[in-house]
């Protein structure tokens, strides 16, 4: 995809650590995450008598977070490079954009769309040898076992607002399914449809996932 150095970072995590501070895509994803949350739990009902049955806010929720880590342990592991002060640093953050759909927001998500639909765009049209531009059904990448941040098969699409199939094709020795992604352009899918129904065909994977440990885990949702 062109200029695709310019856009995601190669080591899989963010935009490079050149971007203008004002086009850094953590400005656009911090604060849809205060606005995400905030709708949610509008529209959320805990149980009777539950102490989080007041939220209306992300802040809310990182300061129950706070009180009750002892006995849930809601903020998990707060030391990996980018969570280490609060454990939640990602709440940390959005929180303090309050949510707020502003220029300085815009700048980021218009930049992040604009890079991202170019990208995918551009990627399709396929140069020949003799020149000739071939107009491509979707470009393949790949989706490993892993997730998080390493995986490329949703940010950049997610940016552009464009869609993707996403077809398992095996797993990897630990049994984890892996598949491939498929990247389509502007109201495309029922091309990418057709193009993942076929690799279906191909691949003809119906491998069974092994579960370890599954349903293990407890908490106070029980």
């Amino acid at each position: 995809m062109p200029h695709i150095d310019t856009i995601a970072s190669k080591y899989g995590f963010g935009h490079p650590a050149n971007i203008s501070a004002e086009f850094n895509h953590q400005i656009a994803f911090n604060t849809l995450l205060a606005v995400g949350y905030g709708e949610w739990l509008q529209n959320w009902t805990f149980p009777q008598g539950d102490s989080r049955s007041n939220m209306t806010s992300l802040a809310d929720m990182a300061e129950w977070n706070d009180a009750h880590n002892d006995t849930t342990g809601a903020l998990g592991n707060g030391t990996i490079f980018f969570n280490t002060i609060s454990g939640q640093d990602f709440y940390d953050m959005a929180i303090a954009t309050h949510g707020a759909l502003n220029a300085t927001f815009w700048a980021s998500f218009g930049w992040g769309r604009l890079t991202a639909r170019a990208a995918i765009e551009g990627g399709h049209v396929y140069i020949a040898e003799d020149g000739t531009p071939v107009l491509l059904d979707g470009l393949l990448v790949p989706n490993s076992d892993a997730g998080g941040w390493n995986d490329p098969c949703a940010s950049i699409p997610s940016y552009a607002g464009y869609p993707i199939a996403a077809v398992p094709i095996g797993q990897s020795g630990y049994q984890v399914p892996a598949g491939l992604c498929v990247y389509g352009r502007h109201f495309g899918e029922a091309k990418l449809v057709r193009v993942a129904s076929a690799m279906e065909d191909l691949f003809r994977w119906s491998a069974t996932p092994l579960y370890h440990n599954y349903q293990t885990a407890r908490g106070r949702w029980e």
